[in-house]
């Protein structure tokens, strides 16, 4: 079911981003519709510039996330994640963000690990080093 959702959702993102493609190369302006609860001017205030560079600074975390899942796997990359993202992006000070990590983390860890035992996939570091994977309880 997650990855049927996720599919999904990447291609609703696709086609619209392909909408935008090809409304730009026909030259006809894309107009951004708001809805009626949307603040006016939110957005409108943005530089294009500025907003492709969220978008690419949003893109990195997200891919350092992926890369973090390879190398020492969901569960540990998850928790460095969420701390480093709000530590550092969302600018919460580092204590309160180690205090909601670990809360998180014990949470989805007794959720997915222990009530609904969920195989995690295995990471390059618990194949390398697989007496640390056994150690870990099978996250890493």
């Amino acid at each position: 079911m997650p990855q049927t959702a996720a599919a999904a959702g990447l291609i609703v993102i696709a086609c619209a981003g392909l909408a935008v493609v090809l409304a730009r190369l026909q030259g006809k302006p894309i107009v951004a519709t708001k809805a009626a609860y949307e603040i006016p001017g939110a957005s409108g205030e943005l530089a294009e510039t500025t907003v492709y560079a969220r978008l690419l600074v949003e893109a990195a975390w997200l891919v350092g996330l992926l890369v973090g899942v390879l190398l020492i796997g969901l569960m540990p990359a998850m928790g460095l994640y969420m701390f480093l993202y709000m530590s550092t992006a969302g600018k919460t000070p580092w204590p309160i963000a180690l205090i909601i990590t670990i809360s998180l983390w014990i949470g989805f860890y007794l959720l997915f690990v222990k009530l609904l035992h969920v195989p995690w996939p295995p990471s390059l570091l618990g194949d390398m080093l697989p007496d640390l994977r056994e150690w870990t309880g099978r996250l890493i």
